[in-house]
């Protein structure tokens, strides 16, 4: 028989799960559950195919071709939760409800921060392109770079503003309210929201506020080098979704080259970002990049997949070296999404 405990919890966490609204539920086509951790789901692409002027002329068919991407769902994140047995044995008033809700809040807040990670690195371009990036250097927003973000992305073929969601920080919200066109959504919610507020509507497009939207991101380097005239690159890891225009500070274990105020990159690769050069030498030592900006989203959900289980899995576990027990929460995810259909916003990140 399963502990009563991890029943209470799972009790009140099915329908709040099932019900949650978040990043990953609102700003992405939903896929089949996963099998498993590292199950695999297909998602179709059929290429463009021919349209013939005249049915009275003739023409050979021809292939139709499938450029499919891959879910891979394997991650997993989990939450482990030390429950001392004379506290874990107090099931009456809020115990199971509130420890239901915050595993649900804290597991999904994950999956978002990962899934919009995922998403700038994914609209990620090199060199010194900034394609499905708007206003990088994260000045204060106008109208200009806002529609220019939607034009974009709705310059994708079949792409409509119902199609799209906009995802910001609090401070985008701010920025984003100033702008033309801006519907803030009075109505009252009479009660806690399960997952993100909508706070309002731009042309059509829902606006969601979500702390899981990076805001002054950082991000780990581990060397740099710098010619002492033009330009310091400073390696880091792929995927750091940094563009030129982006600004950014620089810290390292020793302070050398260090960058306090806010640099302009100027190129990228894959694992390395370019700014002017501070002075001349390298090291091979730990440092921080901070992203100074924050970095909202414009995201057809319609070329966005996330595949995430139903449930997620609870047990209680008995702990080895004394009375108490841990609960353990975790769900199994993957996400998904084609280029070029996610636009980077950026605004200040503490200021308006």
């Amino acid at each position: 028989m399963g502990d009563i405990r991890s029943k209470a919890v799972l009790t009140e966490l099915a329908p709040l799960y099932q019900e949650a609204n978040y990043g990953v539920d609102l700003a992405a086509t939903s896929l089949r559950e996963p099998l498993g951790m590292g199950d695999s789901i297909g998602v179709p692409s059929i290429g463009a195919l021919t349209v013939n002027a005249s049915g009275a002329t003739d023409a050979n068919p021809e292939a139709v071709t499938n450029a499919e991407l891959t879910l891979n769902a394997n991650l997993e994140p989990w939450i482990n939760a030390k429950l001392p047995q004379i506290e874990s044995m107090a099931l009456g008033g809020q115990w199971a409800s509130q420890t239901a809700a915050q595993c649900v809040s804290q597991l999904k807040n994950s999956m978002d921060s990962d899934f919009l990670k995922y998403l700038i690195a994914r609209n990620w371009t090199a060199g010194t392109a900034s394609t499905y990036h708007v206003n990088p250097g994260a000045e204060s927003l106008t109208s200009d770079m806002v529609y220019q973000a939607i034009a974009t992305l709705t310059n994708n073929k079949g792409v409509t503003e119902q199609d799209c969601v906009f995802m910001v920080s609090a401070w985008g919200r701010g920025s984003l309210s100033s702008i033309a066109g801006f519907v803030p959504n009075m109505t009252d919610a009479g009660g806690r929201v399960n997952g993100l507020p909508a706070v309002g509507t731009l042309m059509g497009i829902p606006v969601y506020q979500t702390s899981a939207v990076p805001n002054g991101r950082t991000i780990a380097s581990t060397s740099w080098t710098d010619d002492g005239s033009s330009a310091m690159t400073i390696t880091v890891g792929e995927s750091h979704g940094v563009v030129k225009g982006s600004k950014i500070t620089f810290s390292t274990v020793t302070s050398a080259n260090s960058i306090a105020s806010a640099a302009e990159v100027t190129s990228t690769a894959a694992t390395t970002i370019t700014v002017a050069s501070v002075a001349s030498g390298s090291a091979t030592e730990a440092g921080t990049i901070t992203v100074e900006a924050s970095e909202n989203l414009l995201i057809n959900k319609n070329q966005t997949f996330v595949a995430q289980q139903i449930m997620p899995k609870t047990r209680i576990v008995d702990l080895y070296n004394s009375t108490g027990s841990a609960l353990q929460v975790s769900a199994v995810w993957g996400r998904i999404a084609r280029e070029g259909h996610a636009i980077v916003l950026g605004s200040p990140k503490s200021a308006i």
